[in-house]
């Protein structure tokens, strides 16, 4: 008899699902199936769904991707008050009618504000935050070399804004390179954003000269220094692995197991793993005839897939000579 058959006279009896009788009250039946662990009797329940299978097939994709990462106009310049100066990164935004400064830098060079103003902050949807005071400093930056500076006013606020990516890619810095771009932030200790300069001095550091790169970004060269902005693209290798459901036929009620979905425990991957070096090992070692042993290098098995790190050696080095 079907589970359907079997409700349908339960139903004409009277009868609860759970513990078979009559209706009319609160169950307080705790047995558990052993088929699907569920509070009922094991006659109640549809073997013949649990038993169902579902298909999982197990296949490798591997496949190279572009990677895209938008970059906003930043660069890094001297922050000069009363003899003191200090290199900080900065951030150039045209969205903003006004230049900020972070109180970090304040509190750093010890600077003394000119006045107290109080201001409101219009967001985007057309909200508006309530009018907070903000206290108004000098300020007067440079480039790195020195060779221009200039001073204008700028707010205070305690976070300038998150974190802003920075241009690592080496590609993209072959291609600055190339154009013969300098551009100042990149491989740099400098991650925080300490200096806004909005709408009211951009115009007047803007030299007018831009260059497209292949990458998709744009310089832009201010009397500061470059900046670059835009959507870069680059190739990057992604290898990845997935698990499709199509040819595997697994009782449902066994679907929880790890192994079944293809999950294996990290100790038992990390054994495989360290089983593959030590044969790898042994297999590579020789004995000389003086009877000293010699082994290849890397202690490693499938070296052949070993990373280069060509570009971290290269974020290194120009550290050094910066």
């Amino acid at each position: 008899m079907t589970l359907a058959a079997k409700q349908k006279l339960l139903l004409k009896k009277g009868a609860c699902f759970s513990c078979l009788k009559k209706a009319g009250h609160l169950s307080k039946n705790q047995l558990n199936c052993s088929h699907s662990n569920n509070h009922h009797f094991e006659l109640m329940c549809d073997k013949n769904n649990a038993s169902k299978c579902v298909p999982k097939p197990e296949n490798s994709l591997s496949n190279c991707s572009k990677s895209e990462t938008i970059f906003l106009q930043t660069l890094c310049v001297l922050i000069r008050y009363q003899g003191q100066q200090k290199l900080i990164r900065v951030v150039m935004g045209s969205g903003s009618q006004s230049s900020y400064i972070s109180e970090k830098i304040i509190t750093q060079l010890k600077a003394s504000p000119l006045r107290t103003e109080t201001v409101s902050h219009a967001l985007f949807g057309w909200k508006e935050t309530k009018p907070t005071y903000h206290e108004v400093f000098p300020v007067e930056v440079s480039n790195l070399n020195i060779t221009f500076s200039c001073s204008f006013e700028g707010l205070s606020e305690k976070t300038i804004c998150g974190s802003i990516p920075r241009i690592e890619n080496k590609q993209i810095l072959n291609e600055l390179k190339r154009e013969k771009i300098d551009f100042t932030d990149s491989f740099r200790n400098e991650t925080e954003i300490n200096l806004l300069i909005g709408a009211d001095v951009l115009g007047i550091l803007l030299t007018g000269n831009t260059v497209e790169l292949e990458s998709g970004l744009t310089a832009v060269e201010t009397k500061l220094g470059w900046t670059v902005f835009g959507k870069g693209s680059y190739e990057k290798d992604n290898i990845l692995t997935t698990l499709s459901m199509h040819s595997m036929n697994v009782p449902i009620n066994k679907l929880w197991q790890l192994q079944v979905s293809g999950i294996s425990s990290p100790k038992e991957t990390e054994k495989e793993k360290g089983d593959l070096d030590l044969n790898d090992f042994n297999d590579k070692m020789k004995i000389l005839p003086d009877g000293r042993y010699e082994v290849e290098l890397p202690w490693k098995y499938d070296s052949k897939n070993l990373l280069s790190n060509k570009e971290l050696v290269w974020k290194i080095h120009e550290r050094m000579i910066n």
